[in-house]
């Protein structure tokens, strides 16, 4: 992926990395630049524009996210679609949350620009509640990584299940238990954070 400012004329296809505001002119972070939105903008007298350009073999932000949503979500969870490189998961009926903790950890050790979090395992949830999300950071992948990524959790859906109460009363009896201090930091964060203390090393 490229990315950074080029001419007008050399950003078709580019996705618009910072807004982009003049009168009558609005292009959102995120936006596809087409012919239409070129001669916009050199009406407006816009010669340069910040953008992420897809090289052969990356992946978009969001296609990355919802690929790798359907392959991690299991039963009872549904996906919505996904948005700036973001794919949500809920649970669709009430239960008891089972994840696959070494899966979710094995994932996101692949690539910084990939991340899995969930609620914390044999969290007791209701329908509608969001359970996972998939985050793909910048606006594109390699399509490699991906592939990667797929492999790993394809040896185990990393988000298993939402049970139903009963079909899983030793789970909701666990997790019907006092929350302590360790319960509460093996959430979606506790789950990530090997992953996201590389990433702040690298930027230090």
């Amino acid at each position: 992926m490229k990315f950074g400012p080029v001419p007008v004329d050399q950003a078709a296809g580019g996705i618009i990395a910072h807004a982009v505001r003049r009168p009558g002119l609005t292009l959102k972070k995120g936006d596809i630049v087409g012919a239409a939105e070129i001669a916009v903008l050199r009406a407006a007298g816009v010669d340069r524009v910040t953008v992420a350009l897809l090289e052969p073999g990356d992946i978009g932000e969001d296609e990355a996210a919802a690929l790798l949503a359907n392959r991690l979500a299991g039963a009872h969870v549904r996906i919505d679609p996904p948005f700036t490189g973001r794919s949500n998961m809920f649970a669709t009926r009430a239960g008891v949350l089972v994840v696959d903790a070494p899966a979710i950890d094995a994932v996101n050790a692949l690539d910084e620009a990939i991340t899995f979090a969930t609620l914390p395992p044999l969290r007791a949830v209701v329908e509608g509640e969001m359970v996972a999300t998939v985050k793909i950071i910048p606006f594109a992948v390699a399509r490699q990584e991906i592939d990667k990524a797929l492999s790993v959790a394809q040896r185990g859906a990393a988000l298993d299940r939402a049970v139903q109460a009963d079909e899983g009363r030793d789970d909701l009896d666990r997790a019907a238990r006092p929350e302590t201090r360790d319960d509460r930091q093996d959430g979606a964060c506790a789950r990530s954070a090997p992953a996201t203390r590389r990433r702040s090393d690298r930027l230090a």
